[in-house]
């Protein structure tokens, strides 16, 4: 499920018990009301009422069962798993594994890689120096590829989000231990 939803989720039943718990403690004599109230009510409305409670029990139940699971797999970091065994990989072999397979890509001088692991999934950031008469658009998505051939079929990850891809544009490749011109705003 997306992660705006689950917030959006979390933060609704928290502002219900909240709000709740408020009414039960500035207001007692509400609640004692509606207690008497539905006390004094048929049967059949009091086990309809029952049954609505045991749902929204049973929806907490379960959405404290999801949070309980999502925080377990955040933990784990990058796992990749077969029908045999699980393997862990580490950030610095997926960078390096990234950076080597796009300097391939012709017209393109040096490639730096970012990647963090958030909730499983990666998340890529790849600075580039490339000849300035690339067609930028091209070779983003040339890029693209490669990068989710790498994470999803060889490595057998997923991304989290897609790559963002910075582009630093030459006419001729920086000279060895010269810096990259600043980065700029992300």
């Amino acid at each position: 499920m997306n992660e705006f939803l689950l917030r959006i989720r979390v933060i609704l039943i928290a502002g219900l018990f909240i709000l709740g718990l408020t009414v039960f403690l500035v207001f007692p004599e509400l609640v004692k009301d509606a207690a008497e109230t539905i006390h004094d009510q048929k049967d059949e409305v009091r086990i309809g009422l029952v049954a609505v409670a045991v749902v929204v029990d049973l929806f907490l139940i379960w959405v404290i069962v999801q949070e309980v699971r999502m925080v377990r797999r955040n933990v784990r970091g990058l796992l990749v798993r077969s029908r045999d065994a699980t393997a862990k990989i580490s950030l610095e072999s997926v960078q390096r594994n990234l950076e080597a397979q796009i300097v391939k890509i012709e017209d393109i001088f040096a490639a730096r890689a970012e990647v963090q692991a958030e909730r499983g999934r990666l998340l890529v950031e790849i600075e580039v120096d490339a000849r300035d008469t690339i067609d930028v658009r091209g070779k983003t998505r040339q890029i693209n590829r490669d990068i989710n051939r790498i994470v999803d079929k060889q490595l057998g990850l997923s991304l989290g989000t897609k790559p963002l891809i910075k582009f630093n544009l030459y006419n001729k490749p920086p000279e060895e231990g010269k810096k990259a011109p600043p980065d700029f705003a992300s």
